[in-house]
């Protein structure tokens, strides 16, 4: 037995290039999870501290900050400089990561079962749940790398979590989360197999390789693959998330009082958080593999710059900082959808590092080249830290790795989409002084003009008759709540039989559908036959979670309005409204 263990802790005579990448992962995701789960704890804990002892509350927080930080200085530290010494005991690092999560799963676990309010508190009970499963369904695709590492986190949290329940007497509930502690366990065992064989290949075609300038074109192919990998997983990832969203908005709809607002406004900006991070980290994948096309278009900067002005003066006004920009008509080549995601982000950052004085937008012109600078009078940059800023999960003002300040993915998103349209984003800073980041344009003489649709404000909705079609009843339950808040008559089906029955009720003035439904159906050829039996064609619009660029091409090509899951309501009902205005 001594034997086998020396064996088996050895360290390695050659590099594993799969278990180097998967270690790279683990340790840069549990070291998120282990922020994400004290954030979250301690939201519960300030959420039930009136009914359960505080020193208790006190004590769970305080476990898996002592968690989190002995597993960052005492465990990851040693073995980090290790491998960087040389040394190669995979099976052993691999151990010690799996050991930290056995024992957060279990601090989640002994929290639920000693927290978990009863069910006669409905929306303390129902705000724990929506945490449980957000963090299990999160860590889904951060622990993808170690199927065992997900599982035992997973088992003690998930098993006192029916514990619990079991002494409330809820059988139904008992049996849901059966079903969906399974569900992940299948997900998780699939999606670890598909990842560990995809490295696999990656790194047995890497050691063929000969020269050094083949084997970096295979890496660039195998971080390629992951990041599509990443892409196609989101739907799967998109479906629960927009439930729990859209689930969210109907509660903030019907639960009006302060207390509950109390509840709700926390829980909402938790998903918000979520989301956000979902989709920087799909974003992200998208532009390392290539999939991201430009839609190249002539646009005046006012144009661009204009809406987000509207989108960020509350934000600053109410910090009591300024915003100045002169009004420029001035017509530019780009991809305005990529240009706004950059001035946003920049924006973004802006408003949240800078506490008094304010923001300029400046333009300025040199022959044909435009140059848009956002200046902010913020906390500024060191200068050891400007060519840093754009490293991916690099932070400076975040050193306690709050949540709710990002992770670290803006900016180096920020400097991709650039060069995507030919730029280069580059930045002047100084330390209590502030910032200017700058990019540069191509300026045009002419515009094709295109009109824009009106834009509104608030919901236009009543009295809209709308057949929504999904076969996720979560995601059904959910969004017909919620557009049933905006008193719109809503009638729901599953499948194409059910669809095609409920015209026999009601004739929609418009079809909400997800892409993918049951037996290999998709919504463009449900939407067709619907259109087909009404004889007219109705309007509609697909709802997915996919975010495989090829396949998003071929709905439009279908001249349907397409929307990403999880769904903005709205985003929705202005969709809506623009579409029945037509």
């Amino acid at each position: 037995m001594t034997l086998n263990l020396i064996t088996l802790f050895a360290n390695s005579s050659q590099p594993d290039p799969v278990m180097e990448s998967r270690l790279d992962v683990l340790i840069r995701q549990t070291n998120l999870s282990g922020v994400v789960s004290i954030g979250a704890a301690v939201i519960l804990a300030i959420l039930v501290h009136t009914r359960f002892d505080m020193a208790g509350l006190l004590l769970w927080v305080s476990t898996f900050v002592a968690i989190t930080l002995f597993r960052f200085l005492f465990v990851y530290g040693p073995i980090q400089k290790r491998r960087a010494e040389g040394e190669k005991r995979y099976q052993l690092y691999h151990l010690m990561i799996v050991l930290f999560l056995l024992l957060s799963g279990t601090n989640w676990g002994a929290g639920v079962y000693a927290f978990l309010p009863a069910p006669d508190a409905t929306e303390l009970f129902v705000t724990f749940f929506i945490f449980i499963f957000g963090i299990t369904t999160g860590l889904l695709v951060a622990l993808v790398y170690s199927f065992w590492g997900y599982m035992v986190f997973l088992l003690p949290m998930m098993g006192a979590t029916a514990l619990r329940v079991l002494e409330f007497e809820q059988p139904l509930l008992l049996t849901g989360l059966g079903l969906y502690s399974a569900y992940l366990t299948v997900t998780a065992m699939r999606l670890s197999k598909v990842v560990t064989n995809a490295i696999s290949i990656d790194a047995a075609n890497a050691s063929l390789l000969q020269q050094v300038t083949e084997e970096k074109i295979k890496a660039e192919q195998a971080n390629a693959e992951k990041s599509r990998f990443l892409a196609a997983a989101s739907h799967d990832l998109r479906q629960p998330l927009n439930a729990i969203g859209l689930f969210i908005q109907a509660l903030t709809q019907r639960l009006s009082t302060t207390q509950h607002q109390d509840i709700l406004s926390p829980l909402g900006q938790s998903f918000s958080s979520l989301k956000r991070l979902l989709d920087t980290l799909l974003d992200l994948s998208r532009l390392d593999s290539g999939d991201l096309e430009l839609d190249w278009r002539q646009v005046t900067l006012d144009s661009v710059m204009l809406p987000l002005l509207d989108e960020f003066r509350v934000k600053a006004t109410n910090k009591g900082l300024s915003i100045d920009y002169a009004s420029c008509d001035v017509v530019v080549q780009t991809d305005p959808m990529v240009l706004a995601r950059i001035l946003r982000n920049l924006l973004d950052n802006a408003v949240k590092y800078t506490q008094q004085g304010g923001i300029r937008i400046l333009v300025s012109r040199h022959n044909d080249q435009l140059r848009l600078s956002v200046q902010d009078t913020g906390i500024g940059i060191p200068c050891q830290e400007l060519d840093r800023i754009f490293n991916e999960y690099h932070q400076i003002a975040n050193k306690r790795r709050d949540a709710r300040e990002g992770v670290g993915l803006g900016l180096s998103i920020v400097q991709k989409l650039a060069h995507l349209l030919g730029s280069e984003v580059d930045v002047e800073s100084e330390p209590g002084k502030g910032s200017v980041f700058s990019l540069t344009l191509p300026v045009v003489e002419s515009i094709i003009a295109t009109p824009e649709a009106p834009r509104i404000q608030g919901s236009r909705l009543f009295g809209v008759r709308v057949l929504l079609i999904d076969d996720d009843p979560n995601s059904l339950t959910a969004l017909s709540l919620a557009l049933e808040g905006q008193q719109c008559h809503v009638v729901c089906a599953q499948n194409d039989e059910q669809a095609l029955n409920t015209l026999e009720q009601q004739r929609p003035d418009i079809i909400l559908c997800d892409y993918r439904l049951m037996d290999d159906k998709t919504g463009v050829e449900l939407i067709a036959q619907l259109r087909q039996a009404l004889g007219e064609p109705v309007k509609a619009i697909i709802l997915t979670g996919d975010t495989d660029p090829m396949l998003l091409e071929r709905i439009k090509a279908q001249h349907l309005p397409l929307l990403n899951k999880p769904v903005d309501l709205d985003a929705l009902e202005q969709l809506i409204f623009d579409l029945l205005s037509e």
